[in-house]
């Protein structure tokens, strides 16, 4: 609701992407982070916890396709 009454709020885009990267939405936190640090460079934090997001996300891709080609194997 924040960001329809303020789209330019850097805070708000950081908020939208904690609740996103809490609901294993990696790839659009990580969107919202990104646009936050463009609406506001001053929000303390919010590039560590991009970055962190950003590995996990690429860390999950990669267990979830090992555990596609294990279950290839079980075949």
């Amino acid at each position: 609701k924040s960001l329809e009454i303020e789209p330019d709020n850097g805070e708000a885009f950081m908020y939208k992407g904690i609740v996103l990267n809490n609901l294993e939405k990696y790839e659009e936190a990580v969107v919202c982070f990104d646009i936050a640090l463009e609406k506001n460079r001053d929000l303390s934090g919010i590039k560590l916890i991009r970055e962190t997001m950003f590995k996990i996300n690429e860390n999950i891709k990669k267990y979830r396709q090992l555990a596609v080609d294990a279950a290839k194997l079980d075949k």
